[in-house]
């Protein structure tokens, strides 16, 4: 008998295939959401203690963080097969904490305030845009899980502005639909 809740296996999208990734192509789309699912990286020891490890100040975006430092001191390969899940459950870190959503908000913003200027001085400001309009659906999700629909005009407004391209970018990287169904389905089953 498996663990109840339900199961997300991360189903990244990167534009390298099996190759190493070049940067910033990938690493521009990263920015607007982690999609690496926290069991499925192999980092090597020495690159892990060069960028100095997790912060540990970051208790939800302490992976994407990391895999952004990673991404700078060396080749990043990508295999295109999900190999790794994760159940999604109530009791989880990423559910509990959540339930502080300016907390959760800022966990966000402190990954583009460090790692936006540092991916391509080519990064556009749509880029940030998306990405910043990323952090208004994730937090209005969260805080919806929450009971709290207040913030979803927001979100909604946010990737309205960002215009028809904008719009198709952000779908295509941030993986929100592949995202939320594994969620709405726990929600459903009284999971969340």
């Amino acid at each position: 008998m498996g663990q109840e809740g339900d199961w997300d296996s991360g189903g990244a999208r990167c534009r390298a295939g099996d190759l190493p990734f070049q940067r910033p192509s990938c690493l521009n789309d990263y920015l607007f959401q982690n999609f690496i699912a926290v069991p499925a990286p192999t980092i090597r020891r020495d690159a892990f203690l060069q960028v100095g490890g997790l912060d540990s100040r970051l208790w939800h975006t302490a992976d994407w963080d990391l895999y952004f430092k990673i991404g700078s001191v060396g080749n990043v390969y990508y295999h295109s097969c999900p190999l790794a899940c994760y159940r999604i459950h109530k009791h989880s870190l990423g559910m509990q904490g959540s339930r502080n959503i300016e907390d959760f908000r800022r966990q966000h913003e402190i990954i583009i305030d460090r790692h936006a200027g540092k991916l391509s001085p080519s990064i556009t400001n749509q880029t940030l845009r998306i990405a910043k309009a990323s952090i208004d659906v994730n937090t209005a999700l969260a805080a919806a899980v929450g009971g709290k629909l207040d913030q979803m005009a927001k979100a909604v407004s946010s990737v309205l502005a960002l215009g028809p391209r904008a719009i198709r970018r952000y779908f295509l990287y941030s993986r929100i639909v592949e995202r939320t169904f594994p969620r709405l389905r726990a929600l459903v089953k009284g999971n969340l």
